[in-house]
């Protein structure tokens, strides 16, 4: 049974792989994407009531060193990152893009609209 979800795994992620690059290689050239830079901050259960309620999901969980949640989620043609201390109650959205085009740079054009937001809090 373990056998049969590794490769039912291993297979969902290689179409996937190949039906992005298919749909990239075929896909009309696009404006670049709309970048959003707010930072909001609310109760955990308001936040993921509304991405919920938007259609978002959360396509990755990562816990960095200091113990903080990142999560990114994806619905449609956008993709959000937030973020969220364990023992804490709120939930913060660092980044959002619209009209994107999935591919390998997504997520890391994601994390730069993420380090634009908080060089422009610093005042850098």
């Amino acid at each position: 049974m373990l056998k049969f979800i590794s490769i039912l795994i291993t297979g969902f992620f290689l179409c996937y792989a190949y039906l992005s690059h298919v749909n990239k290689a075929h896909a009309a050239p696009k404006a670049p994407a709309k970048q959003e830079e707010k930072l909001v901050c609310d109760k955990k259960e308001t936040v993921i009531k509304t991405f919920a309620d938007a259609k978002f999901f959360p396509l990755l969980n990562m816990t960095n060193k200091e113990k903080v949640v990142e999560t990114i989620w994806i619905s449609g043609t956008s993709i959000a990152l937030t973020a969220s201390v364990p023992n804490e109650d709120t939930i913060c959205l660092l980044a959002m893009m619209t009209d994107v085009v999935y591919n390998s740079d997504t997520v890391e054009g994601l994390y730069k609209v993420f380090e634009a937001q908080l060089n422009k809090e610093k005042g850098i």
